[in-house]
């Protein structure tokens, strides 16, 4: 408790004025008569003189302050000592001391008073206030009041609690303890300072209590504050504690680190079966107080012992406490030797360690991701990011002790978000209007672009030799990164990366890679994405091959890998000969050219089994005749879906586009009419136009139709379809007054 200071020399603090005598010493029994105010105004003028206790202008000295603290302790028993002669008198000082508790008197409760009243209650354990439990409940809640009131008397008017709460029952010390929805951090360091002086006793329903508490506190946990849930970790948790509570309170907190920290630094003896390594190591990466980082390392020295107190462990802590001192200069001068040394033993170490206390790849990459995203100073992840460029070691050591899923997740995405590492001394710099084609300094740009992913290409290439997957690198520059200095950047690093074996074209590859061309790369300015486009395709041949026969074999890869042909070559952007299988043609052709209905065959589709076809091979002419027969044939079917069609127009529009072979005139515009209907041509008219226009489809095709309509030879049906044929020629060509007829 707090030193109470005594004013007057060695004399009692209550003095009965009546009484005669020369002696101080006989003037030392109170009387019932004088106690109450002037009890307390007497206690607040009262001091320790000189003889034995502390001289308020030494109270540097530690001699001294030790000295008036004994003294103190004397004259408050000498004092409580002259009332064991009197038990009529103690009985009535707890009348009044309980019923300036319940007036919430503050100067009659005060400590020396509430250690007096304490005394006297463990000597007469049958006093007559204990009687009243209903005084009781009350007189403990004013005393929580009292102590949130004035903070420095919790102590003494704890005990007071604790010892007049210990006479009732195990279910109402616990409410008085803890009630419903305690919120007040004051009331519940209260509490934890009672619950210490009760559970210190031999107290016979100790474990009803706790018993109770911990139902208490798990029902009341959700609507806690943090601050009233540390308080309960800290000074409550030991009392109560139990395996099964620590793990329902553990299970609470599960993803709050912060929390589940101050548990663990509770249960030193037991931590290996409960402590989690993930959250020491999220205290360090991504907690913003320092309180939580210096918990982190208490904890691990006690658990490792002497092992982590080794020069390797001293060094990461430095790191550690320079990003917390902000002190830029110091991490700077700190960061590639000693995370060089740091890096280099985590090597060596599995991830999965069985003691997680061991320095490992885990603590590493702690470490980097508070570097790159904790710190508030934009000049530590900048510095990060250019050591790592500019050091192939340093990115080697740490690129070996990481995970590679880290080093994309993280670092390579750190680039992305950190734009100004392209200005800084690797020469980098962000300058997108140099990739716009057309009328620039080619040599200038090219130099430029070599200069500038220099650094760049070190690191991927050090991610490459450390075993790092291209496919993980590349998901993450393409899904990841949102600029497009650090997306150009990294792909032209991947294209030209020192590969030992190129990695099979996964179908999770194949799927990023296309969702890439046909939505990301639309964000990218339309000046920026042949180059963009052209660096992508790259990478790809420059890292992938086909994947195996089992892969090949299913529908779902080769749909997806004729799309990605088909997307590449509405870019005009040339697709990786690598990637391009020759068989796909063989399976699918046949479908395009039936008459059935299918929603896989789109003209996308269509556009790249086309590009797939052998140059000049004799399987163009198969398909050239087998689809002229198609078309002439389709006024003779009795139904043909719209699809079809689609795809047999699409299928004649693409062949002249890819292998300049042409189908014969007629037979397409017999072919038109099923896409000019009044429900088609508002979608179709496009491939209509195109085709018109690729035929030359004019007037004089219109006269001749003419003249077929005029030939009595001609059948109704035909004649019927010419005239559609006609409608549909209309749509784009003037016809002549012929047609009126």
């Amino acid at each position: 408790g707090s030193r109470m200071v005594i004013n007057e020399p060695d004399t009692p603090f209550i003095k009965e004025t009546a009484r005669h005598g020369d002696s101080d010493e006989e003037d030392t029994r109170a009387q019932p008569k004088d106690f109450g105010h002037e009890l307390a105004e007497k206690l607040e003028k009262l001091t320790v003189t000189k003889e034995g206790t502390v001289d308020r202008q030494e109270v540097d000295s530690q001699l001294v302050h030790e000295r008036s603290r004994q003294a103190f302790k004397d004259k408050r028993k000498n004092h409580y000592n002259e009332f064991q002669l009197a038990p009529s008198q103690r009985e009535s000082f707890l009348g009044k001391m309980l019923s300036a508790i319940l007036q919430e008197d503050g100067k009659l409760v005060n400590d020396l008073s509430a250690t007096i009243a304490v005394l006297i209650l463990e000597d007469s354990r049958t006093a007559k206030i204990l009687d009243s439990s209903e005084d009781i409940r009350a007189a403990c809640g004013k005393l929580q009041l009292l102590s949130a009131r004035e903070p420095e008397r919790e102590v003494p008017l704890s005990r007071l609690f604790a010892r007049l709460a210990s006479s009732l029952g195990a279910s109402s010390i616990a409410e008085l303890l803890l009630p419903e929805a305690a919120t007040d951090v004051r009331d519940v360091q209260f509490a934890s300072a009672a619950m210490g002086e009760i559970f210190s006793r031999d107290f016979p329903a100790k474990e009803e209590v706790a018993a109770d508490l911990r139902r208490r506190i798990l029902v009341d946990l959700p609507d806690m504050s943090p601050e009233v849930r540390e308080v309960i970790y800290c000074r409550i948790l030991p009392f109560i504690e139990t395996p099964e509570f620590v793990g329902e309170l553990l299970e609470f907190t599960k993803g709050s680190h912060e929390e589940r920290m101050v548990i663990y630094c509770q249960m030193i003896g037991e931590i290996d079966r409960v402590i989690d390594w993930d959250d020491v190591r999220a205290c360090i990466s991504k907690s913003t107080g320092m309180i939580h980082r210096k918990r982190a390392r208490w904890l691990l020295e006690r658990v490792g012992g002497p092992e982590v107190l080794n020069s390797t462990w001293q060094w990461y802590w430095a790191l550690v406490e320079s990003l917390d001192e902000f002190a830029c200069h110091m991490f700077k001068e700190l960061f590639t030797p000693k995370l060089l040394v740091v890096a280099s033993e985590a090597s060596k170490v599995e991830a999965g360690a069985i003691q997680g206390w061991k320095m490992s790849s885990l603590w590493v990459e702690a470490l980097l991701e508070a570097c790159l995203n904790r710190h508030d100073n934009e000049a530590i992840p900048k510095h990060v990011l250019t050591e790592l460029g500019a050091h192939p070691e340093l990115a080697m050591a740490v690129l070996s002790a990481v995970d590679p899923q880290f080093f994309c997740s993280r670092i390579v995405r750190a680039f992305d978000e950190n734009l100004a590492v392209f200005c800084n001394g690797m020469k980098w710099y962000a300058r997108p209007e140099k990739a716009v084609g057309g009328g620039e300094n080619t040599e200038r740009s090219s130099a430029g672009t070599i200069e500038d992913s220099r650094a760049c290409q070190d690191l991927v290439n050090s991610y490459v030799q450390s075993g790092g997957k291209i496919s993980l690198l590349l998901k993450e520059v393409l899904e990841g990164l949102v600029n497009y200095t650090s997306t150009r950047v990294f792909l032209e690093a991947i294209g030209n990366a020192e590969k030992t074996a190129k990695e099979p074209l996964s179908e999770e590859t194949l799927g990023v890679c296309l969702r890439f061309a046909t939505t990301r790369v639309k964000y990218f300015k339309t000046a920026l994405r042949p180059k963009i486009l052209r660096l992508f395709t790259a990478a790809i041949e420059a890292s992938f091959k086909l994947p195996s026969e089992d892969i090949l074999a299913k529908d779902s890869f080769q749909l997806n890998l004729v799309r990605f042909y088909a997307i590449l070559c509405s870019f005009d952007a040339p697709v990786p000969q690598r990637l391009v299988y020759a068989d796909l043609h063989a399976r699918w052709m046949p479908k395009v050219l039936s008459d059935t209905s299918s929603e896989d065959l789109t003209v996308e589709l269509v556009s790249g089994l086309v590009w797939a076809l052998p140059k000049k091979s004799a399987e163009i002419e198969q398909i050239v005749s087998a689809l002229e027969e198609n078309l002439r044939s389709t006024s003779a079917r009795a139904y043909l879906p719209e699809g079809v069609s689609l795809r047999w127009l699409a299928l004649t529009l693409f062949l002249d586009e890819y292998h300049s072979t042409k189908v014969d005139k007629d037979a397409v515009m017999r072919a038109l009419p099923e896409l000019t209907s009044e429900e088609s041509f508002p979608r179709m008219g496009w491939l209509v136009a195109a085709l018109m226009e690729r035929f030359q489809i004019e007037g004089a095709d219109a006269n001749a139709i003419i003249s077929k309509l005029e030939s009595s030879e001609t059948p109704l049906l035909e004649q019927v379809h010419l005239v559609q044929v006609l409608a549909a020629i209309s749509t784009f060509t003037r016809l002549p007054r012929a047609l009126a007829k």
